[in-house]
């Protein structure tokens, strides 16, 4: 991805107004073409970068006290930042992995550190992309605590139509809450009720 792209990236994407931020942003920033499979973030790793989603599917996940993943989320919307953590330079907190191939662009911690002090719009711009990631996640607790089964996998396949068929069942299973016996009946219930 040449400079220009990425600066228009931040400016139109992001809504860095600031031409010498966006300038000093894209000039630090590095695309990075990932392959399915690969590990993007590690749980318990220090967090370095920041990394903008620009296409792809991904997961994000944690390991439980025997060893089982458990799909806290996916990751799915262009231009979102993927950060591990609430805080600048805290130890990331789930792993996130390539679901299908996909491309992102980093940009280094110390640089949006410098940024933010020198562009309250960046602050601003942090800020916003930290609320976009927790309204997402309360939408999903609150889906896994107040829909039964059925229900659940239903407004799975409402909010995430997108992806449905590109995730495994066993994740979408256990981002659900659900084991993937119980998610393969109720594929199977609403195949015969689509009939």
């Amino acid at each position: 991805m040449e400079f220009e792209a990425i600066a228009e990236f931040y400016r139109t994407q992001i809504g860095i107004e600031r031409e010498s931020t966006v300038q000093l942003l894209a000039e630090n920033t590095q695309f990075r073409h990932r392959k399915r499979g690969e590990q993007l973030l590690t749980a318990g790793e220090k967090m370095t970068v920041i990394l903008f989603h620009l296409n792809g599917v991904g997961r994000a996940y944690v390991v439980d006290d025997e060893g089982h993943e458990v799909v806290m989320g996916f990751v799915r919307n262009p231009c979102g930042a993927l950060i591990g953590a609430s805080g600048i330079q805290e130890h990331i907190i789930f792993n996130i992995e390539a679901v299908t191939e996909m491309d992102t662009l980093e940009l280094p911690i110390p640089i949006l550190q410098y940024a933010i002090k020198q562009d309250p719009d960046c602050a601003l711009i942090y800020h916003r992309v930290l609320m976009e990631d927790h309204d997402a996640k309360f939408e999903w607790q609150i889906a896994r605590q107040t829909k039964k089964g059925k229900a659940r996998y239903l407004w799975f396949l409402e909010t995430y139509a997108d992806i449905a068929d590109l995730v495994t069942q066993k994740d979408i299973a256990s981002f659900l809450g659900l084991q993937p016996p119980s998610l393969s009946r109720l594929k199977a219930e609403l195949e015969r009720e689509n009939a």
